[in-house]
């Protein structure tokens, strides 16, 4: 590209891929015109969903290169230029698969930076807050569960500092404790449904109803993820109906829509297969509520395991092969699952119980041995 074209910026399109835009005349953005662009339809809810951005930071946190960097890659000794005839691309493609790298967003965001070239050009750069665009990104990568999303130390403000080492506590470690005692340490309010999701799901952890003013600000974003949050801190608290309420609504979300956040989805097919175990009519609510594909049928194998296991409380002789149906013939490799797979066919007389129970022995004959196992047998 930059062997062609003068100006090439690069911009992250989501936690994998750059896109390139070219141009013959240099490129300019007028932060004004963003601005309110943001504010509008249809890029307000597109930016919300596909970025979870809501403000210009946030926008501008996808920037990964200026113009710089590709002129430089272009003007470096042994560059090899990609042809028709000589596609260098496609062919180290194929040369790649299988080998471990570096995320390529997060090595040319690094060169980028490396090289100063991580900064768009702007018709005016002083209104923004550069600073609250790197944590952005931070924010953005950690709920993708990106270990690329470091925290980095910004000279400029230790409140962000504290908000990005929060966010890849809680997002990436999975460190409530230390997400909490971070936020602890910056004094202003959540900016993103990133930062929003994390306070709100903090506070269930705790059984604590101080996260009931976070979901609600969440759900004005994400209902499907507030909905999760409150049946998790209805499940901490014991309050198990008003959870299952909560839970049944957003497992319809999640059909309606494709934005949530993965960590939510699987948050909420957990407790569903938490709350299956408490009672008959909780398990009859979750058989149900476990029964329709999420859009683009995100954590399908999930969704189908979960019913798969609330089907032993719902009347498992009546239900338990339209459970296993849509994991058939290509069953999940788990003990757990071969073992239910094998009781339903038992129960069943299930013409397939031979193949089943054929599975669950090669399964348990290739496990490895208790490390001590025949020590100490007398030899024959």
């Amino acid at each position: 590209m930059g062997s062609v074209f003068p100006h090439v910026d690069a911009w992250q399109t989501n936690h994998g891929d750059l896109m390139l835009i070219e141009s013959m005349r240099p490129r300019s953005y007028r932060t004004q015109a963003i601005t309110k662009r943001i504010a509008e339809e249809p890029f307000k809810t597109a930016l919300r969903g596909a970025w979870r951005a809501v403000d210009i930071e946030g926008f501008f946190a996808h920037c990964v290169a200026n113009e710089s960097m590709a002129q430089a890659l272009a003007a470096a000794p042994g560059v090899e230029v990609k042809t028709d005839d000589r596609n260098l691309v496609e062919f180290g493609f194929a040369r790649a698969v299988g080998v471990s790298a570096a995320n390529l967003t997060s090595s040319a965001r690094a060169l980028a930076i490396g090289l100063r070239t991580s900064r768009p050009r702007l018709d005016d750069s002083a209104t923004i807050n550069w600073p609250a665009v790197d944590t952005a990104w931070v924010s953005y990568e950690a709920a993708e569960f990106s270990t690329a999303a470091a925290p980095g130390a910004s000279a400029d403000s230790p409140d962000e500092t504290a908000r990005r080492l929060a966010l890849v506590s809680d997002y990436v470690n999975g460190d409530s404790s230390t997400a909490r005692q971070a936020w602890a340490r910056q004094f202003g309010a959540p900016r993103d449904p990133n930062e929003i999701a994390m306070l709100a799901d903090l506070n269930p952890s705790m059984g604590d109803d101080e996260a009931l003013p976070y979901i609600e600000r969440l759900r004005a974003y994400d209902a499907g993820e507030a909905d999760t949050i409150l049946a998790t801190l209805r499940r901490r608290q014991a309050r198990l109906d008003e959870a299952a309420t909560a839970l049944e609504s957003a497992l319809v979300h999640y059909r309606k829509g494709p934005w949530a956040l993965l960590r939510f989805k699987q948050q909420a097919i957990n407790l569903a297969s938490d709350l299956g175990g408490r009672s008959p009519a909780l398990a009859r609510r979750m058989w149900q509520a476990l029964n329709g594909p999420f859009a683009i049928e995100a954590m399908r194998e999930q969704r189908w395991l979960a019913r798969a296991g609330v089907s032993t409380a719902v009347g498992f002789k009546d239900v338990c092969r339209e459970a296993i149906a849509p994991l058939e013939p290509r069953v999940p490799w788990t003990d757990e699952f071969l073992v239910l797979r094998r009781s339903c066919y038992e129960a069943t007389t299930d013409p397939r119980l031979g193949k089943a129970t054929g599975d669950l022995l090669e399964f348990r004959r290739h496990q490895p041995l208790p490390l001590g196992a025949g020590v100490g047998t007398p030899r024959s």
